[in-house]
Formats: C-alpha cells, sequence, structure tokens
C-alpha cells in the first residue's frame, strides 16, 4: 500500500478529499451561521493543534532537531494551518481573504503533488497527518464560501500581491531563526541557495519548480538574479522574496479572481453592464 503519483492510491486520496467536501456541505447546509462558523473554527484549531502536537508520536520523538524544524513555519501550508484560525475569527476581510485564498492553493496543490507520503506506506502516521492537514485546508475556504460563512470581494485582488510577499517574509525570517538557533547547519551559501529548504520558492525557484522558472523567468529582472552585493562564497543567486515582486503582482489577483468568481459573477455583471 504505497503511495505513488497515478496508482490508485493516489486517485483515492483525490476522490476522498471531494467527497468529504461534499458530505461536510450537506451536513452543514441550512444550518446556522454560527453552527457553520464552530465547526468551521474546529476543523482549523484541529489542524493547528496536530501541526505542534505531531511531535509527541514516536517517529517524531526519535530526532527531536528535525521535528522543532517541521514544526516551524517552513513553507507556505505551515503558515496557513497557524494562520487559519484566526483568519476565520478576524473581522479584517483582506487579511481573511488571503489566508483562505492561499489556504485553497495549498491544500488541493500539496494533495495533487503529495510531497511527502510519495513512496511511503499510506498508513503511515506522516502520511495519514499530511492528507488531514491538506485536507482541512482545502475543505475551510471553500466550505466558508459555499455555505455563505464568507463572501469574498472583488475589490481586495490587488491586495493579493501584499500578502502573499508578507507570507514569504515571515517564512525567510523563520529559516534566518533556525540557523541563527543552531537547528539548520546553513551558510551562506546554503541559504540563499534555491535548491536547499526552499519549498516555497523564497529563494527562488528550486529544482522541482522547472515549469515555475520558464514561465516567469521573463518576469524576472536580471537585477533580482545578480549577486549585486558582491557577497563572498556565492555566485548569482535569486533577491529572497524579492524575486517575487513582478510575478506576485500578476499572478495573484488574476488567480484570486478566478476562484472567487463563482462567489461574486452577479457583481462581476454589474461591473459590465456599467461600463
Amino acid at each position: 500500500m504505497i503511495l505513488e503519483i497515478g496508482n490508485i492510491y493516489y486517485y483515492l486520496s483525490l476522490i476522498l478529499m471531494i467527497l468529504l467536501t461534499v458530505c461536510l456541505f450537506f451536513l452543514l447546509r441550512g444550518k446556522s451561521d454560527k453552527t457553520i462558523k464552530i465547526t468551521l473554527l474546529g476543523l482549523a484549531i484541529f489542524n493547528f493543534l496536530l501541526h505542534f502536537l505531531k511531535i509527541l508520536h514516536p517517529s517524531y520523538m526519535e530526532n527531536i532537531r528535525l521535528s522543532l524544524i517541521r514544526m516551524s513555519i517552513e513553507n507556505i501550508c505551515a503558515l496557513t494551518t497557524i494562520l487559519l484560525p484566526f483568519a476565520i475569527l478576524f473581522k479584517n476581510k483582506i487579511i481573511k481573504s488571503y489566508v483562505y485564498l492561499i489556504s485553497f492553493l495549498g491544500g488541493l496543490m500539496a494533495v495533487i503533488i503529495s510531497t511527502d507520503p510519495i513512496g511511503k506506506p499510506i498508513y503511515e502516521f506522516n502520511s495519514i497527518r499530511y492528507y488531514i492537514c491538506h485536507y482541512i485546508l482545502f475543505i475551510t475556504p471553500i466550505l466558508a464560501c459555499l455555505l455563505k460563512e464568507f463572501k469574498p470581494e472583488i475589490k481586495h485582488a490587488l491586495w493579493m500581491p501584499l500578502m502573499f510577499l508578507a507570507g514569504e517574509t515571515i517564512i525567510l525570517i523563520n529559516e534566518l531563526f533556525l540557523w541563527k538557533v543552531g537547528l539548520v547547519d546553513y551558510n551562506i551559501s546554503t541559504f540563499l541557495s534555491a535548491d536547499f529548504r526552499n519549498a516555497a520558492f523564497v529563494f527562488g525557484p528550486n529544482g522541482s519548480g522547472q515549469a515555475l522558472t520558464d514561465t516567469f523567468m521573463i518576469l524576472v529582472p536580471k537585477l533580482f538574479r545578480t549577486n549585486v552585493f558582491g557577497i563572498e562564497g556565492v555566485g548569482d543567486f535569486y533577491w529572497p522574496v524579492v524575486w517575487l515582486l513582478i510575478p506576485s503582482i500578476i499572478f495573484f489577483p488574476i488567480a484570486y479572481f478566478i476562484l472567487i468568481l463563482p462567489f461574486t459573477y452577479k457583481e462581476v455583471k454589474l461591473i459590465f453592464k456599467r461600463n
């Protein structure tokens, strides 16, 4: 029962995510706003606790140093897992819009790509934890919109690049912290490397991001790919986070607009009618 891209267990994981979403939708449809919010908040809090309490499992206790790293904000999904309960409670719709957007995208892409569980038994604790975590990231925002717990607004699209860059900056600070406390054995070369601990593409497109490189390279000024600072021991590198500036300005408003269109099509119609 090993999970591999394209085998039966891979497709079952996708089918299960969709079925869980549909089942929860019909269970919550018609319930009070309070019940819906408490349910979604409960899912998010469970995920939040799972992110930290996983260290108590024997498989994590075997390597405390690595486990502490995995409990940190080392990638976008980890950051979203930590932010999601607060986003549900926040009244700020811009923050809520971004967290819901990145939660949905992160959960969906994590299940499609399935990085951690590939080549491992599906019944292992970490494989089960991986899918629970990313199912919740996917399910929570889509149910919030379908059940009208949250109404996305088109005008927030222009805030999405700034929010994304802020999130990437938090992940960068996390890496600096892990380096300075000695949890990760960095030197200046490995810290700036795009192929070392770079799941969130903070330091440039890594080896698994060739499609990203080919698509966005024209949008990344050469300046942001050049060691103009004269840092010794490294060649040219992508400026951490900064290299994403133009791609994020272009991509995230479009992605946000497309994803919220099913919930805002009436407003879009009105905009076109006015013009």
